[in-house]
């Protein structure tokens, strides 16, 4: 019901311009989505690999670490692990792909929905 007000929303001017542009947006970004949760799991089994066992580590935990990692939401105490210099390797190197080069990604997917949509009005 909620996404059927989207619609009804694109009969007024001031409304339906946003409407559009965030149908653009959705659409032009599920290849970048997808993309994303490829990163988030590849550095979720990476990091679940590279840590120590225990009762209280499972697989998701360490896919939610991850997704709090690349909104900026992270621990960097890594001496509980066995190896952590290449704990370190890992994050920095998952905090440079998610972080900054998906983020720059995602901003570049939306300002180009954004163009198309301006330029077809």
């Amino acid at each position: 019901m909620w996404i059927k007000i989207f619609y009804f929303l694109r009969i007024f001017r001031n409304t339906g311009y946003f409407v559009n542009m965030l149908l653009r947006v959705v659409s032009s970004s599920r290849v970048f989505f997808l993309l994303y949760v490829l990163i988030l799991c590849a550095f979720g089994c990476t990091f679940f690999i590279m840590s120590p066992a225990g009762p209280d580590y499972t697989i998701t935990s360490y896919f939610s670490y991850t997704f709090m990692l690349s909104i900026g939401d992270y621990d960097t105490d890594f001496s509980a692990y066995p190896v952590p210099v290449m704990m370190r390797i890992a994050f920095l190197g998952a905090i440079f792909t998610v972080q900054i080069v998906m983020l720059n990604l995602l901003i570049a997917i939306v300002s180009s929905a954004y163009e198309e949509v301006i330029s077809s009005q």
